[in-house]
């Protein structure tokens, strides 16, 4: 599927998750993961941050799930018997466009969200760093630093927005 890097395929009775763009993929044996995954309403799964940066690639998972290709779960944090989004906030966004009334989660622990953090800091901050090092020599390196600080004003902006809907939800009955 081009211009989607988030996805999962079949391969030999395994299910390869890319989760980040430009990393060679771990095949995922789907009998560790199945206990850790279910089907629930797709009411009951919150997106802290429903304010999305990238509306095309929302639009562009649409187009695929309606021609029938397949994505990994959401990932969630169970909190107080309440699913969030952890991972998938545009899949997510993408399945209610279409409508569904469920979605798959894989519900993931502290710790392994804690990693997934960590590793997208780690990822952004060796950009950033590598960046600032060709600034001074380089133009497009000062055109990706003055991109990544817009990005990052634009993720804080969909925070702060997302604020609002956050305060709205109520305690599910």
């Amino acid at each position: 599927m081009p211009g989607l890097h988030r996805s999962a395929r079949i391969l030999a009775g395994e299910t390869v998750v890319l989760t980040r763009p430009n990393v060679y993929p771990e095949p995922v044996s789907m009998e560790t993961h199945t206990s850790r995954r279910k089907i629930v309403p797709a009411a009951e799964v919150i997106d802290l941050l429903e304010v999305t940066h990238a509306p095309e690639r929302i639009e562009e998972y649409r187009q695929a799930m309606q021609r029938g290709d397949r994505f990994p779960p959401i990932a969630v944090l169970r909190v107080a018997g309440r699913y969030f989004v952890a991972d998938g906030h545009k899949r997510l966004s993408a399945m209610k466009a279409l409508g569904a009334d469920e979605v798959e989660i894989e519900i993931w622990s502290g710790r392994r969200w804690i990693s997934d953090q960590f590793s997208q800091f780690r990822h952004k901050t060796g950009q950033q760093l590598s960046i600032l090092g060709r600034m001074p020599f380089d133009h497009a390196a000062r055109r990706q630093a003055y991109r990544l600080f817009w990005d990052t004003v634009g993720h804080w902006r969909r925070v702060i927005a997302s604020i609002p809907a956050l305060l709205r939800r109520r305690a599910p009955r």
